[in-house]
């Protein structure tokens, strides 16, 4: 009897700590939907395979929305697409499908390397060598 008692305590245990981490888990992944879909982004930084390329983004902001959609805004311009942050592995991802250039050296998986309520920092290998942005929030 004390074998089966032990056995339950234990897996119930288990149970509740897989629970809480998809309950923290959930809140950071909200914590992060807030942030990005709250204000407008613009690139302050783009850079790949050691060149500066920002002065190409100068004229573009980035509204990002709830249901992982995002716009390329540039004038009366707007490119759509897609984006999906993953908090646990530390990921921002992006696609537009239709887009030219510039935008289109967007569509990457983004290893999110530092970040701040106004600010992330990421970065990706593209056959041009380590591509980096710094973006920000207006």
């Amino acid at each position: 009897m004390k074998k089966w008692a032990l056995f339950f305590l234990l897996g119930f245990s288990l149970l509740g700590t897989l629970s809480c981490k998809k309950f923290i888990d959930k809140q950071k992944e909200n914590y992060l939907l807030g942030i990005m879909t709250d204000g407008r982004w613009y690139l302050q930084t783009y850079a790949e395979g050691g060149i500066d390329y920002s002065y190409l983004f100068a004229s573009y902001e980035f509204q990002f929305y709830k249901d992982e959609k995002v716009d390329a805004i540039s004038g009366s311009s707007v490119t759509n697409g897609t984006w999906k942050g993953d908090v646990s592995n530390l990921t921002m991802t992006s696609n537009f499908p239709s887009a030219q250039e510039p935008v289109k050296r967007l569509n990457q998986t983004w290893k999110v390397t530092d970040y701040y309520v106004d600010a992330v920092f990421a970065e990706v290998t593209t056959s041009n060598g380590l591509a980096s942005i710094l973006l920000r929030k207006k």
